[in-house]
C-alpha cells in the first residue's frame, strides 16, 4: 500500500468503500486527503485497524481476497507472525531512505 494506490475498506466485516490512498504515515492510512484510518497490522495482501470507537478496519487491495482475511489472522496469531512493516512505506521514509542509501553507497566506495 503506498500513496496513489487504491483499496477497499471494510468497516466490522461489511463493505464499506473503494479509495484512493492519498497519504502514508507509519501507523495510518489517509484517504480523500482528510480521513485518517489507523493501521495495526500490516501483512502481503491486507492491513488491519480499530479506530476510536472500537470498530475493525480491514483494507485489502483486491476486494476478492477480503474472504482469505479471516483465515489469515487466525494463523497469523497462533503463530505469532509478526508487522510486515515493508508493506506499507510511509511517504516521508521513501527520500529518507534514499538519502541513507546515498551515504552508505558513498561509505562503501571510500
Amino acid at each position: 500500500m503506498k500513496q496513489g494506490g487504491k483499496i477497499h475498506v471494510y468497516i466490522n466485516g461489511k463493505y464499506d468503500r473503494h479509495a484512493t490512498i492519498t497519504g502514508v504515515s507509519d501507523n495510518s492510512v489517509s484517504i480523500y486527503g482528510a480521513v485518517v484510518l489507523p493501521v495495526d497490522y500490516r501483512g502481503s495482501f491486507y492491513a488491519i485497524g480499530k479506530d476510536s470507537v472500537g470498530a475493525k478496519l480491514v483494507y485489502v487491495k483486491y476486494r476478492r481476497r477480503y474472504r482469505f482475511v479471516k483465515l489469515c489472522e487466525l494463523l497469523r496469531k497462533g503463530f505469532c507472525v509478526e508487522d510486515d512493516e515493508e508493506q506499507l512505506i510511509p511517504d516521508s521514509h521513501s527520500s529518507e531512505n534514499d538519502e541513507a542509501k546515498d551515504e552508505t553507497e558513498v561509505e562503501n566506495e571510500m
